[in-house]
This record gives structure tokens, C-alpha cells and sequence, in this order.
């Protein structure tokens, strides 16, 4: 850890001396000077100041999509979600399932089995809108599988080290983040650039100095795209670096000062369960998403299902921490609102389970709702009458101010 430290000093001094403008176009079109890259940002002092937000200060319409329940596109959970243009992927443990843009079930990509084109579950997939393809790791076969947007399998190809986390960085290049269990030749690295073929170009170092042969894995940290630039943050760590030329470089620090998770924490799998206690009230940030003016933080508890939800405005840096762990739903009276995914640097996309919805919508008096919110709420009641408790989640799209 010493050596830790002295790496996140003299980073900073790096970062100080290494600082450039960046620019935001705001809700109303305006641009705006933003505060310089790397940002810093405080979490610790405003941990205790929890705030309801309204949903309608990020964002002014909220669109439904129920997603087709059909024998063969039941949903379970979803685990991924993508967005193109034309398309929704969503994989649940065991497929990939394709929908149009309206919800409507196209087809499942691949299918299950140990055949050609066949998985027996999804570890982790992605896609690439401009080549029309998408690529789906196969658990326990070491493979990727590429499918073009019709459902056609194209190939295969090896899978040299365990990830089930990757992004397509270019049309000719992946960035995976790399998972391990055990001390590997891959474990000394964090981030692998490879070819089309996952062939390693560039190996991305971990800096940290592990103390156990045996740690609990954390399969998914914060790693998405945004402004066309892979970003990506290890495990406990204060930095979240965006990926520039191969190289990764600091663009926002987190400060949390007493209640930061330890990076080196390891912990032997088999006992997670008795040693979970003592990391109950330390905090690491699991998910980052990110729009053309916000930061959306999402924090958990040690190894626990406790977690924070925290929004930072990237002109002010102020951030606040939010009441319910998501905004309230001031524009239709709905369901509040979280996001899990976006899109396209500004739709922010929030998902629930159709039990959950309609428990939401049957709570309160819809004579209330409907003289508050008038024809937006008319988009509830619809769904009430379509949804049944066995339908699948239903997709929320935020669209900006």
C-alpha cells in the first residue's frame, strides 16, 4: 500500500501540472467553460447531506418501453444493456435478446448449446453500431462469438484471458478489463488493447501490489464510453482514467476520505460471508455513468447490498447525495427515476420489473396524479392496463432539457 500511495501523490502532482480546458454544451444549448480535467471531487464532505432532486432538473420527457413478453423472450433480469440506433440488445444470464427501439422481440443472438454459434450463457457482450455486429463472451468456453445485427453468426475466436467485461474501442480494436481469482500471468494487468481477434497490442499495468494469492473478484467496475473515449477505474481506487492513444490518463479523482475501501482488501472467497462485517461501512464506487453534464455515481457498502447514489454537475462540481438513491419522479408521478445506462453522451435510460412498476402506479390515487400531471400521466395508466405482473421490465428513457 506504501507504495500505493506514493503512486496517487505523485499522480496528483502530475495531474496539477497536466490540466486541460474542456467545454459543455448545457440543457439550454449554451456552452459553457467547464471545470478543468482531471476533476476533483469531494464526495466525503457532502456524505451527510442527503437531498430529495427532482427528475425534472435533469431532464423534461420520459418515454416507456415495455419490452415484448413472449415463451421466448422472458426476462429474468437484465444484466447488459446496449442501445443502437435501430435496436436494443439485453442480456440476461443465459442469452442475448435483440428488440427494436419500440420494444417489439426481433429474435435471441446465438442460442444455447456447445455448438457452433451457441453459448451456454453470456459472461459479458457488446456491440459495435457502425460495423452492425455484436460480440457475446461464452462462459466457460474461453470463446467470443460475433454476430451480425440479423442474428447471422460470423465466427469465433479465442478468448486468451479471463474478462467478462469489454468494450469495442474502434473498429478495429477491444479494451477488456481484466478479472482474476488466482496469481496469473494476466493478473499483473488491469486493461488489455487487442485486434479484432483479441490478440493483446497493449497490456495496461495494475499498479497495485495485491498481498494475497486469493482475492474476492469483483467481475464489473466502472468502465463505459463517453465522447467517443473509453473510461475505466479499478476496484476501490480514487482514480477514474479515460483511455487516450493506449494510454490511460486521469479524469476525475474521488475523494472519500475515512469511509474509502481499502484497494488492498483481500479477501479469500470462502470467507467473504464472516468477514463482510468489517467492511460494512467503507465505500467504493461500483458504477459511473455519464451524460454531457453530469456524473452519476453509484456507491456500494463493502461486500454488502447497502449503497449511495450520488449526482455531480460537472460545471459546478457540486455533488449531492440523493434521497431514495434516485430522483424524483416530479414529471408523470411514476416510478423514481435512476439511470443504469445511456446513450448516444445524453439519454439517460432507467429499467424496472413490471411487478415493480405497477406497484408503483397502484399506490397512489390515480385521480390525483392525473389533475397533477395531465396527459403525461395518461402514459401509466396505459401501461397499467397492458402490464401484468409477469411481464417483462419495462425500459424508462429520460430525454434532456
Amino acid at each position: 500500500m506504501k507504495k500505493a500511495t506514493i503512486y496517487m501523490l505523485l499522480s496528483f502532482s502530475f495531474f496539477v501540472s497536466c490540466k486541460h480546458t474542456n467545454t459543455i454544451q448545457t440543457d439550454n444549448g449554451k456552452t459553457e467553460k467547464a471545470v478543468e480535467i482531471p476533476y476533483y471531487i469531494d464526495l466525503e464532505k457532502n456524505m451527510d447531506k442527503i437531498k430529495p432532486i427532482l427528475l425534472s432538473s435533469i431532464g423534461k420527457e420520459l418515454k416507456y418501453i415495455p419490452l415484448e413478453t413472449t415463451p421466448k423472450s422472458l426476462l429474468k433480469k437484465i444484466n447488459q444493456i446496449f442501445f443502437s440506433e435501430t435496436y436494443i440488445f439485453i442480456s440476461d444470464f443465459n442469452k442475448l435478446l435483440q428488440f427494436d427501439r419500440t420494444g417489439k422481440f426481433i429474435r435471441q443472438v446465438g442460442s444455447n448449446g456447445r455448438g457452433p454459434g451457441e453459448y451456454i450463457s453470456v459472461s459479458g457482450f457488446c456491440i459495435d453500431e457502425k460495423k452492425e455486429v455484436v460480440y457475446i463472451i461464452a462462459w466457460g468456453i474461453h470463446s467470443i462469438l460475433e454476430f451480425d445485427f440479423n442474428g447471422n453468426f460470423i465466427r469465433s475466436f479465442n478468448q486468451p484471458f479471463f474478462s467478462s467485461q469489454f468494450l469495442v474501442k474502434d473498429t478495429n480494436r477491444f479494451a477488456f478489463r481484466l478479472n482474476y481469482n488466482e496469481k496469473t500471468i494476466d493478473s499483473d494487468f488491469k486493461l488489455y488493447i487487442t485486434d479484432t481477434n483479441a490478440i493483446p497490442i497493449v497490456k495496461i499495468k495494475d499498479y497495485l501490489k495485491h498481498t494475497s494469492e486469493v482475492v474476492f473478484v469483483i467481475s464489473i467496475t466502472p468502465m463505459y464510453v463517453f465522447d467517443d473515449n473509453i473510461h475505466f477505474m479499478q476496484f476501490c481506487v480514487d482514480t477514474l482514467f479515460t483511455l487516450k492513444n493506449e494510454k490511460l490518463k486521469p479524469y476525475a479523482i474521488f475523494n472519500l476520505g475515512k469511509l474509502k475501501m481499502n484497494p488492498d482488501v483481500m479477501i479469500p472467497t470462502q470467507k467473504l460471508e464472516e468477514e463482510a462485517t468489517r467492511f460494512k461501512q467503507k465505500l467504493w464506487i461500483d458504477k459511473i455513468y455519464e451524460n454531457v453534464q453530469y456524473l452519476f455515481l453509484h456507491l456500494n457498502y463493502g461486500f454488502s447490498d447497502s449503497s449511495r447514489s450520488c449526482i455531480v454537475n460537472k460545471l459546478s462540481m457540486e455533488n449531492t447525495f440523493l434521497e431514495s438513491n434516485s430522483f424524483k419522479n416530479d414529471i408523470d408521478g411514476g416510478i423514481n427515476f435512476w439511470p443504469k445506462y445511456v446513450y448516444n453522451d445524453s439519454i439517460l435510460v432507467d429499467y424496472h420489473n413490471a411487478n415493480e412498476l405497477l406497484n408503483s402506479i397502484r399506490s397512489v390515487n390515480p385521480e390525483d396524479l392525473n389533475n397533477k400531471y395531465g396527459n403525461n400521466y395518461l402514459k401509466l395508466e396505459k401501461l397499467n392496463m397492458v402490464l401484468d405482473e409477469m411481464s417483462n421490465p419495462v425500459l424508462i428513457i429520460l430525454k434532456p432539457r
